[in-house]
């Protein structure tokens, strides 16, 4: 449910290209909004489910790789869709050269 209300919050900006024309394509606006971040939710929940299995000895550290992993497999796998990561907070900002070093996932691993 987290992930579903990440990416929903995330992905307001969604519905505004079926809006251009709404009375062609206004219809699929509210698909875009619920299936998309429930389909993109899948992931982190496959990343949350890995953790689990591995909480036992560092719980911490177990769930920032299963979220990391979660996020590298959804910018790269099926979708493709790579916005909206951990490490989207860092863009505009002094700390962007740290992309260079680390990388999208990087950052995102170190910022959980």
């Amino acid at each position: 449910m987290i992930g579903f209300g990440y990416f929903l919050m995330m992905l307001h900006w969604i519905v505004w290209p079926f809006l251009v024309e709404p009375e062609r394509d206004g219809w699929m606006a509210p698909f875009a909004l619920i299936l998309l971040p429930a389909g993109l939710a899948l992931f982190w929940g496959i990343g949350i489910a890995g953790a689990y299995r591995l909480m036992r000895r560092a719980p911490f550290l177990a769930w920032a790789v299963g979220l990391a992993l979660a996020e590298l497999a959804r910018g790269h796998f099926f979708t493709g869709f790579p916005w909206g990561g951990f490490s989207h907070v860092f863009l505009n900002t002094r700390l962007s050269a740290l992309y260079a070093i680390f990388g999208a996932e990087g950052l995102s691993f170190l910022i959980l």
